[in-house]
């Protein structure tokens, strides 16, 4: 008899740390959909004196897409961030999570005159050969006052622990405690290859065939255009 195929397990993303067991481990980001976005109706009415049902953005799956790509890389452990009045920064935290930023570093960016700190990571990340890790903040996360810097790392051949530098954004006189495990960054493996690019006039017929599904199903983005994508 004839050998069965078998599924394609996938690519490996592996993460690796010292203190494995210690501090929470990174994650499927499909695994931290933001309750309020849980929570949110499916439809909702629209402006005016006699108002349109319209669908919210739970109705739009690339914004649900984006949240759920890729890995979550959590906060290591507990860390309270407080401003005074004039927005000077202090914090407490539980073991080595967070650092302050060197300013000369960032001197005349047009973030210069924010403060950074710099979130330690325990997690080296490790892909297949030909696969880069992009690093951004959470995806459509809105609640930390902390706005990571993205990086995109050679996590094929560099075998070691990369570190978030964040522009802080509390007011004075602040109080923002983070938890342990809180989503911190999102990573998303990418396969390096070489593209190319160009521009031109649109393709009216094939434009007109989409406008044509749209009209005949709300939802024909979901259903005749959306793939699966699986990140376990």
């Amino acid at each position: 008899m004839a050998a069965q195929p078998q599924p394609n397990p996938g690519q490996l993303i592996e993460f690796h740390s010292a203190l494995e067991g210690q501090v929470p481990s990174p994650f499927p980001a499909s695994r931290a959909i933001p309750d309020w976005y849980k929570e949110l109706p499916i439809e909702a009415p629209g402006p005016g004196p006699n108002p349109e049902i319209m669908p919210t953005i739970k109705r739009c799956p690339p914004f649900l897409e984006a949240i759920t790509c890729g890995y979550i890389i959590p906060l290591a452990g507990d860390v309270i961030f407080t401003t005074d009045e004039r927005g000077n920064l202090s914090f407490q935290a539980t073991g080595p999570v967070v650092q302050t930023h060197p300013a000369a570093q960032y001197r005349s960016t047009p973030f210069a005159s924010k403060i950074i700190v710099k979130f330690m990571n325990p997690w080296v990340i490790r892909t297949p050969p030909g696969y880069s890790t992009l690093l951004v903040p959470a995806l459509n996360r809105f609640q930390n006052p902390f706005l990571i810097l993205s990086g995109l790392v050679e996590t094929d051949t560099y075998y070691r622990e990369v570190h978030f530098p964040a522009i802080c954004h509390l007011p004075p006189n602040a109080k923002f405690p983070m938890k342990r495990g809180t989503p911190l960054v999102q990573a998303i493996p990418i396969l390096r290859e070489p593209w190319r690019s160009i521009s031109g006039a649109t393709d009216d017929a094939r434009r007109m065939e989409v406008e044509k599904e749209l009209a005949a199903n709300m939802h024909a983005y979901k259903d005749e255009h959306w793939r699966r994508k699986s990140f376990e």
